[in-house]
């Protein structure tokens, strides 16, 4: 199957598990792929043309705006995990988003481009990994101090049996008196 270069990279945009979009140096949206239809519960019909922070104000507030504007400048930028909240299930999801230019032929930027992945499950992931990690590192440290305790044992029982002297272990039920 042969495919046009401009075909291809349409069916990966819709393809994509991730969110991918882009927006012109008026930050009006000009692609919504259906990931993120799905992520932000929002059809493109709803979008396109629309500037991102009429669309979605939050961006404004939480400061998200400044990587839209560095890739508008020519520069890359990845956005710190966040959690965001999914409007279609009312689920919170942790997401990461990357930022990058989106420049002409004569290498002028035009626009720029963004990918929103959905980390949460990832993240859930290597907590659980990491909680495992530390219950088998608990584990191994408790059954060497155990084996450690055993073999104190032993040495001790070993000593009692083998003294010469008398030895003998005596437990008071009341403070030793000690005023005499």
């Amino acid at each position: 199957m042969d495919q046009t270069p401009l075909r291809l990279l349409e069916s990966v945009i819709r393809g994509s598990v991730d969110g991918i979009l882009a927006f012109d140096r008026e930050c009006r949206y000009t692609v919504w792929n259906p990931a993120m239809e799905r992520i932000t519960g929002l059809p493109a019909v709803d979008v396109l043309g629309r500037c991102a922070f009429d669309v979605l104000p939050y961006l404004v507030d939480s400061g998200e705006d400044a990587y839209y504007h560095a890739a508008l400048r020519g520069e890359t930028a990845a956005a710190p995990e966040r959690l965001f909240s999914l409007p279609e299930s009312g689920e919170v999801g942790l997401f990461e988003a990357h930022y990058a230019p989106l420049a002409d032929e004569t290498g002028q930027v035009v626009g720029g481009l963004a990918t929103l992945r959905d980390v949460t499950e990832r993240r859930r992931d290597e907590t659980d990994r990491t909680d495992l990690l530390r219950e088998q590192v608990a584990r191994r440290e408790a059954e060497r101090v155990g084996a450690a305790l055993r073999h104190s044992e032993e040495r001790y029982r070993a000593f009692v049996a083998q003294s010469a002297e008398g030895i003998w272990l005596a437990e008071l039920d009341e403070p030793l008196d000690t005023s005499l």
